[in-house]
């Protein structure tokens, strides 16, 4: 029996490839030199998630880990790389939960399933 094109074909839930973060530093030597270091915080993560499936990053302390799930919900912009969501990049998902809290969906703010995703919608949009 041919089963072929029957399978269901497990997507990755997320995806991130070759994430970066940096930040810009005054360098040592004065108050009022203007010259920055350019300090990597992360550079290069990449990893990639099946639904139901938990990760844990593991690490000394400062090394990026706290960065990295910045940078992977957008709450820190990527210097590089791309963050795929449900098949989508995450800034599109958190754009459309926008638009849902700006628009006062009552189906967002009702439903209790949503209530974790409403919450994190209205942190998000705090600059």
């Amino acid at each position: 029996m041919n089963t072929m094109g029957k399978e269901k074909i497990e997507k990755n839930f997320l995806d991130v490839s070759d994430l970066a973060v940096q930040f810009y530093v005054p360098k040592r030597g004065g108050f009022f030199r203007q010259e920055r270091a350019e300090l990597k915080a992360v550079d290069g993560v990449s990893f990639s998630m099946s639904r139901g499936e938990t990760l844990g990053l593991v690490g000394e302390s400062g090394c990026g880990k706290s960065t990295t799930g910045r940078a992977v919900l957008q709450l820190l912009r990527p210097s590089r790389g791309c963050v795929i969501f449900d098949e989508e990049p995450i800034h599109e998902f958190w754009k459309k939960k926008r638009s849902e809290v700006d628009m006062g969906s009552t189906s967002t703010r009702s439903t209790s399933s949503n209530a974790d995703d409403f919450s994190r919608s209205i942190c998000i949009t705090q600059p």
